[in-house]
């Protein structure tokens, strides 16, 4: 319970650690009276971690069962919120580390090459270890907090490993440097942390962290496209061709309510990026039905249905309409045109960090494959041209078009493209080869180029 000022509604809303999940987000309501007193009875029971979104921002906020209290105002709510009941100093600690320790991590750490990143990233992850041990020295916290918060940190450092070699390139595009190869590639020892037993299974910070859940269906993926990464975490998966998402969740993760999870996600997400383009998305949904069965009419279960259906106008052999684009000269390019050469299309947007991230791979390709009967063809949707003009000067390999909003909403309707970066192959004839082909870093896009 507690106030609210500069809050007008009668109600906000109070989320749990699972409020992305795609289907059964968990949300608690505090209703407010005429004079922004509120109160709210929070529904996860044992211990957890809350979150409050406002427009500036969020609030974390630890609790068990007992009478909390806050008082907060809605438009400076980080600045602003003062804690009562039993977890006063747990959650005021929370703010000061967030404030003077969680923001010494930051993009431009990712610039480093690789071996100054893990001596600089394990002692900014040793820090944070520091600050909750030295206040359960002086204002004994609770042990649960205390267990979470650095397990909180173990997860944070894996993360950061995780995702550096996109974030470094990314980080030297922007400073228009060219990553090194050797940076990229990671070697044994700095996967070592991610085979632990307990890495994929770990129910503490599955209740609590969205960000861990969100990480396992990414580690998933970047484990079935990156033979690199499965050869050294789990080399007796890696013998297994093609590698199979489901086959890497039956034999990593072992806890059951995480499974659950991670198997729906899986389902939620390649759904949602791939329009139901994705060759293992019918497996997972049956298998998914077989093991949940009460679960068959979940919204992302219906969704893929449908999506299913709508395939047939992308299916291999179906010709494609003719849309038109803009060059960089303002000329109008349309797909009929190019008849005549297989065509490899990259469907970006400047703001886009994953699309960024192809580029060099891309650059690659189109030096690699020049002379061959192939169009490499780069097809922006941004929104802000002038954003469009100025990077597809600077990133001139392959054909630079561009897509007028209502020409982009035609595209990525009749493509069913609901995330980018999307990449599409189509033939000299103007039909579709493959209307989700791999991106030009995966490993068998030149086995696929070549066959053209």
């Amino acid at each position: 319970s507690g106030k609210i000022s500069n809050y007008k509604n009668p109600y906000f809303l109070i989320y749990s650690g699972h409020f992305q999940f795609p289907d059964a987000p968990n949300i608690d309501t505090a209703y407010v009276d005429s004079e922004g007193e509120f109160t709210a009875n929070l529904t996860q029971g044992d211990f957890h971690t809350y979150q409050i979104p406002t427009q500036k921002g969020s609030l974390s906020i630890f609790l068990k069962e007992g009478k909390n209290t806050l008082q907060f105002d809605y438009k400076d709510i980080q600045n602003t919120a003062y804690f009562g009941g039993p977890f006063k100093n747990e959650n005021e600690n929370i703010l000061t580390f967030n404030k003077t320790v969680v923001s010494k991590i930051n993009y431009p750490l990712f610039a480093l090459d690789i071996d100054s990143f893990k001596v600089k990233l394990t002692e900014l992850i040793e820090e944070q270890k520091s600050f909750w041990i030295e206040k359960n020295e002086s204002l004994s916290l609770d042990n649960d907090f205390l267990n979470l918060q650095l397990a909180q940190a173990d997860f944070t450092h894996a993360n950061l490993l995780f995702s550096y070699p996109t974030l470094h390139q990314q980080v030297l595009m922007q400073q228009k440097k060219q990553a090194k190869l050797k940076n990229l590639i990671p070697n044994s020892d700095f996967y070592s942390m991610f085979r632990e037993e307990g890495f994929c299974n770990n129910i503490v910070l599955f209740k609590n962290t969205p960000l861990y859940t969100q990480f396992l269906s990414s580690y998933l993926i970047q484990l079935q496209n990156r033979k690199d990464m499965l050869s050294n975490i789990y080399p007796h998966l890696a013998a297994n061709e093609p590698v199979q998402v489901l086959d890497l969740i039956d034999a990593i993760v072992q806890d059951s309510s995480i499974k659950r999870f991670v198997l729906a996600h899986q389902i939620y997400q390649r759904n949602q990026m791939k329009g139901g383009l994705d060759n293992e998305l019918e497996g997972l949904v049956k298998t998914f039905i077989e093991r949940y069965p009460k679960d068959a009419e979940k919204t992302f279960i219906k969704k893929y249905l449908s999506e299913k259906e709508k395939m047939k106008r992308v299916a291999k052999g179906e010709s494609i309409p003719s849309f038109t684009f803009e060059d960089l000269k303002g000329k109008a390019i349309s797909l009929e045109s190019l008849k005549g050469k297989n065509l490899y299309i990259d469907v970006w947007a400047t703001w886009c960090r994953p699309c960024l991230a192809e580029i060099p791979h891309f650059k690659k390709l189109k030096k690699e494959f020049k002379g061959k009967d192939i169009e490499f063809i780069s097809i922006s949707v941004d929104q802000n041209k002038n954003a469009w003009i100025k990077m597809a000067k600077e990133n001139t390999e392959g054909l630079q078009l561009y897509a007028e909003p209502s020409i982009a909403g035609m595209f990525k309707e009749h493509f069913m493209i609901q995330g980018i970066p999307r990449f599409i192959l189509i033939d000299k004839e103007g039909r579709v080869i493959n209307a989700n082909a791999p991106r030009p870093s995966s490993n068998n896009i030149r086995d696929v180029l070549n066959l053209l």
